[in-house]
């Protein structure tokens, strides 16, 4: 039905979301301007399904792209959630339930989108790093929507020739530094809720001017207490690769939550 509705929407009809887009970017990356058109066509297949079912949240698990390549739809759907965020409503590309749920949560119980990521576990400098190349830019942390560029997407096939990979992402937000962040995840069948906190970092301060280019587009470096405590835990068979981070320290209200809801709090950091 996506693939449908997809090919049956003009680049003309496209332009106009996606020059909104490149409007607000600080920068466009050369050459991607076609990715960014087919990720607008995407958004308004998306959104013409969810209006037609009346859904809310948005989620989207295929490898967080459409590569359908017998159908001509070899970009991502990043720029599309960033889209629904921006309008209020919990979107997420490369997304689960359990980090769908804790989006909702934090959307509606604190007024505040998340980030959905990949993460590892910096020992060495007590720090844990989030990583994806789909993110929110508004409702994060205070007023107004955060800086960012498009750049192409950093597991798009790549072309030689061209010299750049398919999709178009929302690149280098630039996060707030200096204020606390919660890390957390549901697992409604185990009824729990995993959890830590820290406090976001500039990564080019701690890893150096390659920081931009290194893995996923957009990354959030959190300090920790004990980073060694937190890998503890780190069972990606058991938990998942994928975590939710929202800004401000969460864990009491987020406690009295599993209270309310009969589920229990594993604190990673305690």
């Amino acid at each position: 039905d996506l693939i449908e509705r997809f090919k049956a929407i003009s680049d003309d009809d496209a332009r106009p979301v996606a020059d909104a887009w490149k409007a607000g970017a600080v920068s466009v990356q050369e050459g991607i301007e076609g990715e960014i058109i087919k990720s607008a066509k995407l958004y308004l297949a998306i959104d013409a399904i969810r209006e037609e079912h009346e859904l809310e949240p948005v989620a989207v698990m295929v490898n967080g792209e459409y590569r359908a390549l017998d159908e001509g739809v070899t970009t991502t759907t990043s720029l599309a959630m960033t889209q629904f965020q921006r309008r209020g409503i919990v979107g997420s590309y490369q997304s689960y339930t359990g980090t769908t749920l804790a989006q909702l949560f934090g959307w509606h119980l604190f007024g505040r989108m998340s980030f959905v990521h990949d993460d590892v576990v910096d020992i060495a400098n007590n720090i844990t790093l989030h990583m994806h190349c789909g993110t929110p830019v508004n409702n994060l942390w205070g007023e107004g929507e955060l800086s960012y560029k498009i750049r192409d997407y950093t597991t798009g096939k790549w072309d030689e020739e061209r010299g750049y990979r398919d999709g178009a992402v929302p690149a280098e937000v630039a996060f707030p530094v200096g204020v606390p962040v919660t890390i957390w995840k549901f697992f409604p069948m185990q009824r729990k809720i995993t959890l830590y906190t820290g406090t976001s970092v500039d990564g080019e301060e701690v890893y150096g001017p390659t920081w931009p280019d290194i893995i996923c587009r957009n990354k959030l470096p959190v300090k920790v207490e004990d980073a060694e405590r937190i890998i503890g835990w780190h069972d990606v068979l058991e938990y998942g690769c994928h975590r939710c981070a929202t800004f401000g320290d969460l864990r009491k209200p987020v406690k009295q939550l599993a209270t309310l809801i009969g589920f229990e709090v594993e604190e990673w950091d305690r």
